[in-house]
């Protein structure tokens, strides 16, 4: 069942990274804390049911500067999401405890969060920045581009699979199809994409975007077998490799006859 559910979220989160650029004039993005409020409002930017009839629900997804005071009680509210999540897998998640774990009131997490679904994407992102701040400070080294993205991708697998419950939860929480869920999904895309593009350096690679669109796309969907049991973390690595072998080395390499 998650398995087909993934791949029913790969196709939407490929229309979904299409249509990011149409979506962001319609979100402000600020500089300093931010946090997505949604709002069901007739006239703000739709989203079509997929229940056969053509109507629209419409929904507003935007970026509200936050004080300093409010960033760290959110931060807050995040790590206990992450605690929850972490021991009791996403059932564990239920927003008032998350309240009472993290001492802030119930009403503001509803003005921050319009679900447990869009909490738990802000928690993959919290956890992804991690992952970025370790990749940023030490990035893979090898002088193939191949073996570099895959020691990035390999890293993002043992990662999810060291915690497996969060990793399940999270997974979960991004298959649902909310406004604000998908905007944290365009801002994982953005993540993930990074995560490669500092694996492949400053290597000059034919159709650089293209070759790291689909390796970003094969890691989304190998993050989802991953969880659901269908891959460990060794298994998804060595796809990932492959994938990134298959991508990388006829453009790299166009005249080498020799084996990948």
């Amino acid at each position: 069942m998650l398995l087909r559910t993934g791949i029913q979220l790969l196709r939407m989160h490929y229309r979904m990274s299409s249509h990011t650029a149409a979506r962001r004039p319609h979100t402000k993005k600020c500089s300093v804390g931010l946090a997505t409020v949604v709002a069901n409002t007739p006239g703000c930017i739709g989203w079509a049911d997929d229940d056969g009839t053509g109507m629209m629900n419409r929904a507003l997804v935007v970026r509200r500067t936050l004080s300093d005071e409010q960033v760290e009680r959110r931060a807050l509210v995040v790590a206990a999401a992450m605690e929850l999540a972490e021991t009791g897998g996403y059932d564990a998640v239920v927003m008032k405890t998350v309240a009472e774990h993290s001492g802030v009131a119930l009403a503001t997490l509803y003005r921050w969060f319009a679900s447990k679904d869009h909490l738990l994407t802000e928690v993959l992102l919290s956890w992804g920045g991690a992952l970025s701040e370790s990749l940023g400070s030490d990035p893979p080294t090898e002088p193939d581009p191949i073996a570099r993205v895959a020691e990035a991708l390999r890293k993002v697998m043992t990662t999810a699979a060291s915690r497996p419950k969060l990793a399940e939860a999270i997974v979960t929480a991004v298959l649902a199809v909310e406004p604000a869920v998908l905007d944290a999904q365009a801002d994982f895309h953005e993540m993930v994409v990074a995560w490669i593009d500092i694996a492949l350096g400053d290597d000059e690679i034919p159709d650089r975007d293209e070759v790291v669109r689909v390796l970003e796309l094969v890691c989304f969907a190998s993050i989802i077998r991953l969880v659901s049991g269908a891959e460990t973390a060794e298994s998804a690595g060595n796809q990932l490799e492959a994938a990134a072998r298959l991508l990388i080395h006829p453009r790299v390499n166009p005249t080498d006859s020799g084996s990948p």
